[in-house]
């Protein structure tokens, strides 16, 4: 019915049903698959080539920098363990021969120095508590991986809370910092609001301990959220910390016999389990909250006018300005793709032939017997000629940025010109939107949502003659003045009536 009444109302009004392309194609700075002409050349279907012309449509410049950022997150995700390693081996030739209290002090020490390390996960420091306490225990062997474990999960909570308190409540009160986070955007604003639950909530647990570590702690301090609160969420962190220690102390005793190398592999698998169960939770709690506040989380509010209005500021700054990839000249176009076409060939290198340009070096390994350059040491001759080529590709990424940055200065400053007149009319009007959207009611939350009912009741939700609705309005229960409808009421004599409305009723 839907369908026949919209083709009857475009074909009364006189329009094509097709989707008409944008006017103002350049108010978001990307032309769209109708703008750009890419005429066929007979091998391709229409629907290949509508896809084809689409993809002619993207913005390059965007996508070209973007091959840039992905390559080196990829080749730093490649190259980092490595290093750390050597770093870690080193620490533990270091303070080998040193009292047992003294290694459990620079162990911590060093563990809070690379919590502060945004790129530094917390696996490799469990793991080198493991390898370095558990052997130089002189109680023995298991009071030492106690200790360990014990010495691992308060060195999580303390870093938590550094992270959180003296850098993230610090940077929380920069609005630039604020505004780059997102905390006044819906995704944001639903992990804070399931972060402000108290207690050893799910979602709350599943967050702190499934996210990753400085960027949970730090954003938790930019929300200014209560410490007790999230170090109390977090105590469920001491699931990984045990079996991720136990593997690094039981491959100690690798070679004493085959069961500590089954135990170690038994310890690791409950490591990947429990951080896989951390992650879909962290999913699941993040998600559930959209479904359930959605409205809430999009609604505008008043301590967040002069975020939003930095973003508005940002957004037509960078649209007066922007650049595209034909704008760009030949001689900074041609350096800047094959700058990241070179990276992503170094990113596939590394990834598939990792061993042919660096080594291996494990934790356990020992640190006097390390060689930095050769076919046996940490980095061989490919290896440096893959770092030459590495920063080569780079040139051609600061080429283009630096002949950016200057065709934007003029468009950018005669915008921000513009908007610093409008600034406080602008923020007026979002105050009020703020304020209006606020006093709405919260949508009420009913037994069963009306759009089921309308899908499992038609007749119901829509009665098609006046017998069907008289029928429904003496088979409802009457409430009386100042009483709210009960739904158990009106289904239960629904049900019992004889007729084809228990029907449906039976279906729900």
């Amino acid at each position: 019915r839907a369908s026949s009444n919209m083709a009857s109302t475009s074909t009364t009004s006189g329009y094509s049903s097709a989707p008409q392309p944008s006017m103002d194609r350049h108010k978001s700075g990307f032309s769209t698959s109708s703008d750009l002409e890419v005429p066929g050349n007979g091998y391709l279907t229409d629907r290949v080539q509508k896809y084809v012309n689409s993809v002619w449509a993207w913005d390059w410049l965007a996508v070209t920098r973007w091959m840039y950022i992905v390559c080196y997150v990829l080749i730093l995700w490649k190259i980092t363990p490595l290093f750390l390693n050597v770093l870690l081996a080193w620490m533990s030739a270091t303070i080998g021969n040193l009292h047992f209290v003294v290694i459990l002090l620079v162990t911590f020490a060093s563990g809070m120095f690379l919590f502060m390390l945004p790129p530094v996960p917390g696996p490799p420091i469990y793991l080198f508590g493991g390898f370095v306490i558990s052997d130089k225990c002189p109680f023995g062997f298991w009071w030492g991986a106690v200790i360990c474990v014990s010495l691992c999960f308060v060195l999580k909570l303390t870093a938590c809370a550094v992270q959180q308190k003296l850098i993230g409540e610090r940077l929380g009160d920069n609005q630039w910092v604020r505004q780059t986070v997102g905390v006044h955007k819906p995704f944001i604003r639903a992990i804070e609001a399931v972060l402000r639950q108290r207690g050893l909530c799910f979602g709350k647990c599943m967050i702190l301990c499934g996210g990753p570590d400085w960027p949970t702690s730090v954003l938790a301090g930019i929300l200014k959220l209560s410490l007790f609160q999230c170090e109390l969420g977090t105590c469920p962190i001491i699931l990984n910390v045990v079996p991720l220690t136990l593997t690094g102390a039981f491959y100690l005793k690798r070679d004493e016999s085959e069961i500590w190398m089954r135990a170690g592999n038994l310890m690791f698998t409950l490591t990947v389990l429990t951080s896989v169960m951390f992650w879909a939770g962290m999913g699941w709690a993040i998600q559930n909250e959209f479904d359930k506040n959605h409205e809430q989380l999009s609604r505008p509010r008043e301590e967040y006018v002069e975020l939003d209005w930095l973003d508005h500021r940002s957004e037509v700054i960078a649209r007066r300005s922007a650049v595209h990839w034909h704008d760009l000249p030949l001689w900074v176009r041609v350096p800047f793709l094959l700058g990241s076409l070179g990276l992503v060939g170094c990113a596939h290198a590394l990834t598939w032939r990792f061993s042919r340009f660096f080594g291996k070096f494990s934790v356990t390994d020992d640190f006097s017997q390390l060689e930095w350059y050769g076919h046996d040491g940490i980095i061989s001759t490919p290896g440096v000629a893959l770092c030459g080529v590495m920063v080569g590709c780079t040139a051609g990424l600061i080429l283009c940025n630096m002949w950016s940055k200057r065709r934007r200065r003029k468009p950018a400053a005669v915008a921000a010109m513009e908007l610093d007149l409008e600034e406080a009319a602008w923020k007026e009007s979002r105050l009020l939107e703020a304020r209006k959207a606020a006093s709405k009611p919260a949508p009420r939350q009913t037994a069963i949502p009306e759009e089921w009912l309308t899908k499992a009741l038609p007749d119901i939700a829509e009665p098609t003659t006046d017998e069907a609705s008289e029928s429904l309005d003496d088979t409802l229960p009457k409430p009386s003045s100042g009483e709210e409808f009960d739904a158990d009421a009106a289904a239960s004599a629904l049900a019992a009536q004889p007729s084809t409305l228990a029907q449906p009723v039976a279906c729900i």
